[in-house]
């Protein structure tokens, strides 16, 4: 167990009682993560609480209990839809039966023994079972972009298929296999996965991710989105392509003329560039109308 993990049990073999251990809570010198086990109060991101309460819940079940959607996702390194989802994701193979509680929700399904994989000191299902979970139970852009991460940290589209019809006949199977055929690890965000289901849900014709632009047989750039037939370039706003780094000396507005130069060598390579921000990335009606517009100004027409 976690050492900064703290039973009931121990903390009361040290001399704390109920009554200490209240007050510390309200002081803030130590969190509640479950009923039994406690933890001193530190500096936490939310994946980082997240996955401190799944390791409590975990030391209170049974070995063959394993994190899994989600919170497995977040052990994974996984950019999810929430950083600290309120319950953590667990699974129990049969014959345990599942359940919810305020605190975790508890599945019961079957694991092969390559399904379960160790990610530091929890169990969890391997990256491509937790994809495959994730792709049946969430919204099918969000299953996307889990996936697009897998293919982008080395799994094969082959792992996900085979994981996704492992679990069959469980629910949302159509979903799942959908989100395998459409995953793509050339996307390099969770912007650009979103971008690339709202692009597709347009009904207007579907850009290359991550088009190279050369010049003279040189590569200048990569655009985020490229329609080549029509010299058109798509790019998210904030997905910054110059970062200042460790350079103390080196500004945001730096950073922002960099870019803008970089635009307008696209530009000068004979490309038009289209914007879009984050709110655009998940509307299909205004990613419609702005990318129609910026189709028809190069020459596309329905």
């Amino acid at each position: 167990m976690d050492p900064q993990l703290r039973p009931f049990s121990a903390l009361q073999a040290e001399g704390w009682t109920s009554y200490d251990l209240r007050r510390a809570v309200a002081a803030d010198e130590l969190v509640r993560l479950t009923r039994s086990v406690y933890a001193p109060v530190v500096q936490l991101s939310p994946r980082e609480l997240h996955l401190r309460r799944a390791a409590a819940l975990l030391s209170t079940h049974r070995d063959s209990v394993v994190l899994s959607h989600a919170s497995a996702a977040i052990a994974h390194g996984l950019a999810v839809q929430h950083d600290n989802p309120p319950l953590v994701d667990l699974t129990t193979p049969p014959p345990g039966r599942g359940r919810r509680t305020p605190a975790y929700h508890l599945r019961c399904a079957r694991l092969e023994p390559d399904e379960v994989v160790s990610v530091g000191e929890l169990r969890v299902t391997s990256l491509a079972r937790t994809v495959a979970d994730l792709a049946r139970t969430t919204p099918f852009t969000w299953g996307v972009i889990v996936a697009d991460q897998a293919l982008s940290a080395g799994t094969t589209k082959l792992e996900l298929s085979a994981a996704v019809e492992a679990s069959s006949p469980a629910a949302g199977m159509a979903r799942a296999r959908q989100v395998v055929l459409f995953t793509d690890a050339r996307s390099e965000s969770v912007a650009e996965s979103a971008s690339r289901v709202t692009i597709a849900r347009t009904g207007l014709p579907r850009p290359v991710p991550q088009v190279p632009i050369e010049v003279d047989g040189r590569i200048i750039a990569r655009g985020d989105f490229g329609w080549e037939d029509w010299k058109l370039i798509g790019e998210m706003d904030g997905e910054v392509k110059y970062r200042p780094g460790d350079d103390p000396d080196t500004t945001p507005e730096a950073v922002m003329a960099a870019q803008n130069r970089r635009q307008e060598r696209i530009r000068q390579a004979g490309y038009w560039v289209t914007r879009w921000g984050w709110s655009q990335a998940w509307d299909v009606g205004a990613m419609r109308h702005l990318l129609r517009t910026a189709l028809e100004q190069q020459g596309w027409r329905p």
